[in-house]
């Protein structure tokens, strides 16, 4: 499964669990809260990275799929003109004969 879309390394569990953070964040009596929210620095870096390579993959996907289209829609203007020239020259070819 992707990682970012699920329970993969980096997945959204994973992630929901480094931003969320556990107990150690919160004061307790006359502690000091804890500044990083018991969030892993390291752990956060790596999953926004997943996400920005997941997220490039799927422009890059987008790309290619609007690409294609693109080609298609060419070819099929491409092909709708031959087949005019085609009728055309039957037209010609009919009018000429005798």
């Amino acid at each position: 499964m992707d990682g970012a879309a699920g329970t993969g390394p980096g997945g959204a569990e994973d992630l929901s669990r480094d931003v969320g953070g556990d107990d150690r964040g919160r004061a307790r009596g006359d502690q000091q809260a804890d500044t990083g929210g018991g969030r892993d620095p390291a752990r956060l870096i790596a999953a926004g990275q997943e996400r920005a390579q997941a997220q490039k993959r799927g422009q890059e996907h987008a790309r290619r799929l609007i690409e294609a289209g693109q080609e298609r829609a060419r070819q099929e203007k491409r092909e709708r003109e031959q087949e005019r020239q085609r009728e055309r020259d039957r037209d010609e070819d009919f009018e000429l004969e005798p």
